[in-house]
């Protein structure tokens, strides 16, 4: 039933099995009778991903992620004109290429800002260091999943299933600086200004309260998102940043 559901656009299928096996879902699985073989394909994307060498870039993320690599493979590759002998070619080629994107898709993931309270950065402003920690456990079961797969894999078209109204609810950088009153323009105007011995000195703060006209407490709130270690890399030279 979740490769079924996988299968049908859902990367994010019910977990338990009270959810997954009622009468409703059943009924939406059996009655759709034209899937049928693209189910038969989930299996058979099911048994390669069971034979995947352990250094394969899937490996890590088959037990959590198992069930958006049949979704996008499913979405992606599956031609109801193949025939049955040639599906398992089929499945084996799907699984080699997703295998061959899956970490700038996870590299894509930890980046956007909307997955912040599931990859945390530990950025160091003052050497322009930073470390993540991974927490793909949580992310491979959110809202934010079909959203990214579709992001990434599907030019943004909505392919997968995504929740409603996710993209127009979702926090983006702008969003949350908003909340703060500041902007991505005051945001860069302040960075080169800010004294690179002691961030909060009252002397270049008030010397960026001038140079730029804005109010002191804005320059202390923009300083204070630049140089967090939770949120300094996405307002950082991301070029210069390294683990």
């Amino acid at each position: 039933m979740r490769i079924a559901f996988a299968c049908l656009g859902y990367p994010v299928p019910p977990k338990k099995e009270k959810q997954l096996l009622t009468a409703e879902k059943i009924d939406v699985v059996l009655n759709d009778i034209k899937s049928f073989r693209k189910y038969f394909f989930g299996c058979l994307l099911f048994s390669e991903l069971q034979i995947l060498p352990a250094k394969n870039k899937l490996a890590e993320s088959l037990s959590i992620g198992f069930y958006s690599i049949v979704a996008i493979c499913s979405a992606k590759y599956f031609d109801n004109k193949v025939t049955d002998d040639e599906l398992k070619q089929l499945a084996q080629e799907a699984i080699s290429d997703i295998s061959k994107e899956w970490e700038n898709f996870e590299d894509f993931a930890v980046k956007q800002f909307h997955n912040v309270s599931y990859f945390n950065y530990n950025f160091n402003y003052y050497n322009g260091t930073y470390r993540l920690s991974s927490k793909f456990s949580g992310y491979f079961r959110s809202q934010y999943l079909p959203l990214d797969l579709n992001d990434f894999f599907f030019g943004g078209n909505r392919t997968l299933i995504e929740g409603p109204n996710i993209r127009k609810g979702k926090l983006t950088i702008e969003k949350y600086l908003s909340s703060k009153h500041l902007t991505l323009e005051i945001i860069e105007n302040v960075k080169p200004l800010i004294n690179q011995t002691n961030w909060f000195d009252e002397n270049s703060i008030s010397e960026i309260e001038n140079s730029l006209h804005l109010d002191p407490r804005s320059v202390r709130a923009a300083i204070k998102f630049i140089t967090s270690k939770e949120f300094g890399y996405y307002v950082s030279d991301r070029n210069e940043a390294h683990q």
